[in-house]
């Protein structure tokens, strides 16, 4: 009779399922090993270990890997700016002087000026005179109506009215609205003669050559 093999068949068998096994405990142990670092560890007390405080995120900056403080500086406290002196004032169209605005007022050669200041022109003017010069104050203090007054006058000399005719508009010899109703058919009149000397040298350019 041959002898019998089955013994030999049977640990084949059960030598295909050793590894997977050991591969298996292996990851269960690795496992074990590491769960301890995964879950929060207690305090000596027993207490639960307590979590982190939250931490606010500064605002992006746009750049990647940088982070901007966005908490506003406090502001300087306000400088107290002290009283210009009187004899310093800026006056332009930025800065008018109120309508009502007034100063005190002393007469001196050529005009009325500053009473504060009037005394130190008149000694100027004198040592000036002294050195042999001849100094003279073309434009002394004007007032708001004053003002208003050169400025009508200048507007009304650029419409081509003489003096005589704005001294009689002054008086009232003459109507205000009248004369310039008048002066405004004139300066239309004026104009069709430019637009008709115009045309004339445009057709004198195109078809003569020469004189």
């Amino acid at each position: 009779m041959e002898p019998h093999h089955a013994p030999r068949h049977a640990r084949k068998r059960g030598g295909r399922w050793l590894l997977p096994a050991l591969v298996g405990s292996a990851c269960a142990v690795f496992l074990l090993c590491l769960l301890p670092h995964l879950m929060p560890t207690a305090s000596a007390s027993g207490q639960p270990a307590a979590s982190p405080a939250p931490v606010e995120s500064a605002p992006d900056s746009g750049t990647p890997g940088i982070s901007v403080n966005w908490e506003p500086s406090p502001s300087p406290a306000p400088e107290e700016q002290e009283e210009a002196p009187w004899y310093l004032r800026l006056v332009n169209l930025e800065n008018r002087l109120p309508q009502d605005f007034t100063v005190e007022l002393a007469q001196v050669d050529g005009g009325q000026f500053d009473a504060r200041a009037a005394e130190a022109l008149s000694q100027m003017l004198a040592d000036m005179e002294a050195q042999g010069l001849s100094p003279m104050v073309c434009s002394s203090f004007r007032t708001w109506e004053d003002q208003e007054t050169l400025l009508r006058i200048k507007l009304l000399r650029q419409l081509n009215f003489s003096l005589e005719e704005i001294r009689q508009l002054q008086r009232g010899e003459v109507d205000f609205s009248a004369a310039l109703a008048r002066r405004s058919a004139q300066l239309e009149r004026d104009r069709d003669q430019l637009d008709t000397a115009r045309q004339v040298c445009l057709d004198i350019g195109r078809e003569v050559r020469a004189f």
